[in-house]
């Protein structure tokens, strides 16, 4: 039997970890009929970055086993380390060229942060460190 499909790869995966359609839709943070169409390979656009992390996350799915479903990597045997940084970022602009426009500018940013070596998952926000005063800028503290 061939490679799965990237909607065969994820339904297995979900029904695999017990996840209904829209339980699953619900953790990544899409609808329901979206996650439908990418299970029955019926979506015009392959998932933005953040939806394919997200997938990776709840579905204990490597994200390099989805960029190869999608078509984007060739070499099955290849962990996803060991990629050529120039194969990793044909397959990024690749992504990047299907999307919406309004899933643009949040791609970017997680690219950008991918390529400075930080990681693509958001931070943990951090309250700003205390102020010296609860005056107003610009006022004296008392």
């Amino acid at each position: 039997m061939g490679q799965l499909t990237f909607g065969q790869l994820i339904k297995q995966a979900r029904h695999e970890r017990g996840f209904t359609g829209q339980e699953l839709a619900a953790l990544i943070g899409i609808d329901a009929g979206t996650l439908s169409r990418m299970e029955s390979d019926k979506q015009t656009h392959p998932p933005a970055p953040h939806v394919l992390e997200q997938l990776s996350v709840h579905l204990r799915l490597p994200e390099a086993a989805m960029l190869r479903a999608l078509g984007y990597l060739h070499d099955t045997d290849a962990p996803m380390p060991d990629v050529a940084p120039a194969t990793l970022r044909v397959a990024a602009v690749a992504l990047v060229l299907q999307l919406p426009d309004d899933q643009l500018a949040p791609s970017i940013k997680q690219l950008q942060r991918l390529r400075r070596g930080v990681s693509a998952r958001p931070s943990p926000r951090t309250a700003p460190p205390p102020s010296r005063s609860s005056a107003p800028v610009g006022q004296p503290g008392q």
